[in-house]
């Protein structure tokens, strides 16, 4: 349904995407202000595993260094959006991109050769051209994107851990929730978001490094329940 001044004026505008396709209407939000600026269009977003595109370039990039990152790090933001309940509280992994690796060298650029303007180059650093290049083309851009949503509440699912076939939670995790934390990070505030609406949920024993949906337990019946009950029209 369309809300705000649409045929159905009560109507809720709510979105739900999986990987890559949350990045897409994150980028909406982050780029051209389709939560604030343009009239507070999306009521409420889902994301799962998502936005795997927060960094671009800290997913590319070949320095001599390897990053880290940490989901819900004690003591540091977004602490307000995280489950109370996630067990573990936090987790950390590599924000570098592994298993869709070719798909983002597709996707940034044109040359699709292995050079060091390639993502994630195996053969040394980087260009510094290529890594300023993949920075302005993340969600989180250090110049275009804006994190203040008033008119819209987000809701995230993201792997904790990745179950595997010995039976235990020890499978080999990807970067999406890594990533998605390099664009929660930047709500630090309640009033960033509709009635500080941020709820970031860790999901244990993910069925691949990605599902969220058919973990174990499955957790697609949790994720449809709170859509319907979080997909409300807010006051614009």
């Amino acid at each position: 349904m369309t809300g705000g001044s649409g045929p159905y004026p009560g109507g809720a505008m709510c979105a739900q995407g999986d990987s890559a396709g949350g990045a897409a209407y994150i980028y909406a939000l982050a780029w051209y202000g389709a939560g604030a600026n343009t009239g507070g269009y999306l009521d409420h977003g889902v994301l799962l595993s998502s936005p795997p595109l927060s960094d671009v370039e800290e997913g590319c990039e070949v320095t001599g260094t390897n990053l880290t990152v940490t989901i819900c790090p004690p003591g540091m933001p977004p602490t307000f959006g995280c489950n109370s309940a996630n067990n573990p509280a936090s987790w950390t992994a590599s924000p570098y991109y592994t298993d869709a690796l070719s798909g983002v060298r597709s996707w940034t650029q044109a040359d699709k050769a292995i050079t060091a303007s390639s993502c994630r180059f195996p053969g040394g650093n980087t260009l510094t051209s290529a890594n300023q290049a993949w920075k302005a083309m993340s969600i989180v851009d250090g110049n275009v994107a804006v994190f203040s949503y008033p008119d819209t509440d987000l809701t995230a699912w993201l792997c904790s851990c990745v179950y595997s076939n010995d039976n235990q939670c020890d499978g080999t995790m990807n970067n999406s929730s890594i990533q998605s934390q390099l664009f929660w990070q930047n709500f630090t505030s309640t009033t960033q978001l509709f009635n500080g609406g941020l709820l970031i949920n860790g999901v244990t024993a993910c069925n691949g490094d990605e599902d969220v949906s058919n973990a174990h337990p499955p957790q697609w019946p949790a994720i449809e329940a709170e859509m319907e009950a979080k997909c409300v029209s807010h006051p614009h």
